[in-house]
């Protein structure tokens, strides 16, 4: 069923959810659901009804999809199981492994200790933890299942080939290809793209394909990876992430860099992070300014009271009145008031292009050159982001491409609901390669973001309700559409962040209830309508986009 085409039937309700993507298992799930339920609304007693074969088939093929997503889970093998035996449809390798997996996987019936720890972010205690119930049960496929899916989580690639080596030994070794899949994730995750790319060539399943595609870019075997998602492309048609990193790499977009013309601004305002203001602002000093000539970095120091002052005056210094100044104000007065405070400055004033900065934030040299090869690609757009990665655990994607979920208002319900719901692609996989497209969104991160001074100033201030921190870029980007000034997601661009909020992000913590009242207030600032016009310019554009890339790959 061609999902990305003009004529294409798919309704809208799953399309949307199609195009905001992820290879994670909660959103291959709803998508699945969806489409289960499209396609009995579409047949009719005792009529053929195409509409709703076609839409049974994608649902099917979804189903197939949650199972890879996770595919030590015996729910999900017994699923595509269900499934095959009503319509054969599985190849014999994966028929097979769904079998194994659904006979030995067994969740326990109480896993509230597990989901605590797991709650904590406690590694080695989890980890411990584990490893104790797996020795009680070691013909149990969930605790091996948990151990893989934890270690890969944390980064713990000795762990996860622990985990997986298991699988080649009995009661499990008709799983040997799955123990494939999880080593070559944790070969991917430390870099080695060779071990990696020879892991998971032995893997029959498609996500094993789509990474191996992954590990030959890295490799610089372009062709045979083209040739690899090309296949992948041709068995899930509906997976947009395939389809964006196909055209990408075929094109070489992924390796594409332009110059700003006329000035950029760079911005940044920070309070109390003299480390982490230091280590940002010697990244700004590697990075390569001749994407941007004329380039002036300005901070806007938010009255802070440790070694702020004493790191600024350093870099002045080093960087010389030419290309670095710094503002100094007597109290913090929020990032949205500093990030308006800042494009009246007369550097952001005399510039075509603003960007603004985290103080924490460590951009690589070429960042500019990157954001400008988007503005290049997609003029006119709202606003120009990147990907953000935890950069003490880079495989976590903290942002990606947003799309905006508009929620129905329902009677009866209690006054000031929430409007809406951002989607977690981003949140539910880990960075192997499928972010890493250019295209239309609902909303980028303004941890590092690019902006056309005249768009910037037609969208207007950053939200000053919103202080002191959390949710203005959102709000920002969101009016953008209201406007149709539809922001553009360079995921070609990585940029690591080293905001760890931990605890203090969960209620009781001192982050938690800023951020929340702030999520409450941007609910309230928009009718349901306002949302819905907002969501609609998004995903139009990402269907347009989508569209377009589809037809030029088909051409060829």
């Amino acid at each position: 069923m061609d999902v990305f085409s003009t004529a294409s039937t798919v309704p809208e309700t799953l399309r949307r959810v199609l195009i905001a993507g992820g290879d994670g298992r909660p959103e291959l799930e709803r998508a699945a659901a969806l489409a289960e339920s499209l396609a009995r609304e579409s047949a009719s007693p005792g009529e053929r009804a195409p509409a709703g074969d076609d839409l049974a088939r994608l649902a099917r093929d979804l189903r197939l999809a949650v199972f890879e997503a996770d595919p030590l889970d015996g729910r999900g093998a017994g699923a595509v199981l269900a499934l095959d035996a009503v319509t054969p449809f599985l190849d014999r390798p994966r028929r097979e492994l769904a079998r194994a997996v659904s006979a030995l996987d067994a969740p326990p019936a109480d896993t509230r200790y597990l989901v605590r720890l797991l709650e904590r972010r406690e590694h080695d205690k989890t980890l411990a933890y584990l490893e104790s119930r797996r020795a009680e049960e070691p013909r149990n496929l969930f605790w091996t299942r948990q151990l893989a899916g934890l270690a890969l989580a944390a980064g713990d690639s000795q762990a996860a080939v622990r985990a997986a080596s298991r699988l080649r030994r009995p009661p499990f070794g008709m799983l040997a290809s799955l123990a494939d899949l999880i080593e070559g994730d944790a070969a991917f995750l430390r870099q080695d793209d060779e071990a990696a790319e020879r892991l998971w060539a032995g893997c029959p399943l498609a996500v094993a394909r789509a990474r191996r595609a992954e590990a030959l870019v890295r490799l610089d075997r372009r062709d045979e990876a083209i040739s690899l998602m090309r296949h992948d492309l041709a068995e899930r048609p509906w997976n947009i992430a395939t389809l964006l990193r196909l055209h990408d790499v075929a094109r070489g977009i992924d390796r594409a860099t332009a110059t700003l013309q006329c000035g950029l601004a760079l911005l940044l305002y920070t309070f109390n992070k003299a480390a982490d203001l230091d280590h940002t602002l010697a990244g700004l000093y590697r990075a390569d300014l001749s994407f941007a000539p004329g380039a002036r970095i300005v901070v806007l120091d938010n009255g802070s009271t440790d070694a702020t002052p004493d790191v600024l005056a350093a870099w002045a210094d080093r960087l010389g009145p030419g290309l670095f100044e710094r503002v100094d104000l007597p109290v913090n007065i929020g990032a949205p008031a500093a990030r308006n405070w800042l494009m009246r400055h007369r550097a952001a004033r005399e510039a075509a292009w603003l960007a603004f900065l985290d103080d924490d934030a460590d951009p690589p040299p070429e960042f500019i050159g990157r954001l400008a090869a988007a503005a290049t690609a997609y003029p006119g757009a709202g606003v120009y982001g990147c990907r953000v990665v935890d950069a003490g655990n880079p495989s976590h994607i903290q942002s990606a491409d947003l799309f905006l979920e508009p929620l129905p208002q329902v009677p009866g319900a209690p006054p000031f609901s929430r409007g809406f719901e951002i989607s977690r692609a981003h949140l539910h996989a880990l960075d192997m390669g499928r972010f890493d497209y250019l295209r239309p969104c609902a909303s980028v991160t303004g941890c590092c973001h690019l902006f056309a001074a005249t768009t910037l100033r037609e969208v207007g201030d950053f939200d000053i309700r919103l202080s002191p921190s959390q949710y203005d870029d959102l709000d920002h980007d969101l009016r953008g559409l209201l406007k149709n000034r539809v922001p553009i997601y360079q995921g070609h661009l990585r940029v690591a962040h080293r905001k760890q909020t931990g605890s203090q992000g969960r209620p009781g913590g001192r982050h938690y209830a800023a951020g929340f009242a702030n999520q409450f207030k941007l609910h309230q600032f928009h009718s349901s309508e306002e949302f819905e016009t907002m969501a609609r310019a998004a995903f139009d554009a990402a269907f347009r986009d989508a569209c377009s890339k589809r037809a030029w790959l088909g051409e060829r």
